[in-house]
């Protein structure tokens, strides 16, 4: 090959990659301790990075019923989620939600989630802290 066809070639390379969708549409850190200053100033590094959502789980909340029920927690989480999107990051809560489901659908140590209602309950649950942490729905 010649000098000439591997600088053109080259070129060629690094324009399709200038215009190419990203690789990984969603780039995401997640955030497992509620720590609120170690969380807002790794978010302010985010960009740097390509990192494009913030994933809040484990002890941040781990329950729709933490963020119900705790109302310092729901504020944190809330104040949070506007920084994340002042950044233009989106916010998103992994929660381990089938553990604490109450009767009718939850029997002999089982979630009965075959029972009519029992995802209803679960969606308005996510409808409930969605809204006022305005965390991303998917």
């Amino acid at each position: 090959m010649t000098i000439e066809f591997r600088a053109a070639f080259g070129v060629l390379i690094a324009g399709l990659f200038l215009h190419a969708e990203p690789l990984v549409p969603i780039r995401a850190w997640q955030f497992h301790t509620l720590d609120p200053s170690y969380v807002l100033a790794s978010m302010k590094l985010a960009g740097r990075y390509g990192v494009n959502t913030l994933v809040f789980s484990h002890e941040m909340v781990g329950y729709a019923s933490e963020v119900l029920n705790d109302a310092s927690r729901a504020e944190k989480l809330k104040t949070l989620t506007a920084a994340a999107h002042a950044e233009k990051l989106k916010v998103w809560i992994w929660v381990r939600e089938l553990e604490r489901a109450p009767a009718p659908y939850f029997e002999s140590g089982k979630i009965l989630m075959d029972r009519p209602g029992f995802w209803d309950l679960v969606a308005s649950r996510y409808d409930k802290i969605s809204k006022p942490i305005r965390i991303s729905t998917v």
